[in-house]
């Protein structure tokens, strides 16, 4: 196990879907990581849904941030009940709607 890394930050594009099953199996090695950022690197809801794992047995994450991704209400809300035990302080996101039906 590793104790030393806290805070891992993944920008535009540094990550994708098929990338996050292998950062978040490694993640499950660290018992210290605190804060994810992982803005716009358009993750969706199966990039997400890797993650999950992780989240349900993080025990030091205090802060997430996935805002300008592509994530779903519905990726939300698998999210939110990964998260729901989990020490998180913060999340940040922005969701993304699929609109239809306008001229």
């Amino acid at each position: 196990k590793s104790d030393f890394l806290e805070t891992l930050c993944l920008y535009e594009g540094a990550l994708d879907d098929q990338r996050m099953s292998s950062l978040f199996r490694g993640l499950t090695m660290s018992d210290s990581i605190q804060r994810i950022s992982l803005c716009s690197n358009g993750l969706s809801d199966s990039g997400l849904g890797r993650m999950v794992p992780f989240l349900q047995n993080s025990s030091s994450l205090n802060f997430l941030n996935l805002s300008h991704n592509n994530i779903t209400s519905g990726g939300l809300s698998s999210l939110l009940s990964a998260l729901r035990d989990s020490p998180i302080k913060e999340l940040y996101g922005r969701i993304q709607y699929a609109v239809s039906g306008i001229a």
